[in-house]
């Protein structure tokens, strides 16, 4: 399709985080509008257009593996799988995933985020001073077509009462481009999150070249305000709601010369 924008998702841990945990359709993963369509049978997320399509927007990528986090106002550790392997996991899967995914501390004297950061946005916190971490996915993206925002899944669970996932944006041109994310504890104690948790949305940006002005709204474009008042009619809303959305997602073994060349 000449109009097709095209993305591949590469595993490149080694480990078959594709098999077990792949990237999804953000609108087949199930959100917290869900859970609450079911508890109360009504899905109140249509009445708001904005948040019911950057739900549905993009990707989420999850968990590749449990991950136990103990934070304090001393210090922060990560461990990939069990802390104490040999009574649950097979502790050599947890060593290659610490290889292959690495969980980085931020220091004052290292490179990278500054710990200094987290001091100036406004995170609820248990935490005075939340400690960034460094954390490599398994996960490559590539696309000429596309930048990609790498935000928290805020609508697809309560990860980020937990782990803080600071926003980012990968402006992809033709390269090949790791997927990490910085994100920080904002949770004393232990706690875990556990593997295919949501924990980042990958919402598609458009690349080109943009022009913009800002002014007041004249005549005409109050007649179309009053014409299409989307957060107050809901039948308005409701019936571009319920169109499908025909985005597809699908894993393939396609290689990567034939999936662009086609």
């Amino acid at each position: 399709m000449a109009n097709e924008i095209k993305i591949r998702f590469v595993d490149k841990s080694g480990l078959g985080v594709v098999q077990t945990w792949p990237i999804e359709l953000a609108k087949d993963v199930e959100s917290i509008s869900d859970v609450q369509k079911e508890k109360m049978g009504n899905d109140h997320f249509t009445a708001c257009p904005g948040i019911s399509d950057y739900r549905n927007q993009g990707w989420i990528m999850r968990a590749w593996t449990d991950i136990h986090v103990y934070a304090s106002e001393k210090d922060t550790m990560i461990y990939y799988g069990d802390p104490h392997p040999d009574k649950k996991r097979d502790h050599m899967i947890d060593g290659i995933f610490r290889e292959a995914c690495p969980v980085h501390p931020m220091t004052e004297s290292g490179k990278g985020l500054s710990q200094d950061i987290p001091r100036h946005l406004p995170i609820k916190s248990d935490l005075m001073y939340p400690k960034p971490m460094h954390f490599t996915t398994p996960w490559a993206v590539e696309s000429p077509d596309v930048s990609l925002a790498l935000m928290p899944a805020y609508y697809h669970g309560d990860t980020a009462k937990k782990l803080h996932l600071y926003p980012g944006i990968i402006d992809i041109n033709n390269g090949f481009n790791t997927m990490n994310m910085i994100a920080c504890p904002v949770q004393s104690g232990k706690f875990v999150i556990r593997s295919g948790t949501p924990l980042m949305h990958i919402i598609p940006l458009q690349k080109g070249k943009f022009k913009s002005i800002c002014q007041l709204a004249d005549k005409n474009d109050m007649n179309k305000a009053q014409g299409q008042s989307a957060g107050t009619d809901r039948q308005w809303y409701r019936r571009l709601f319920m169109k499908k959305n025909k985005i597809k997602h699908i894993i393939d073994n396609v290689s990567n010369h034939e999936f662009f060349k086609n």
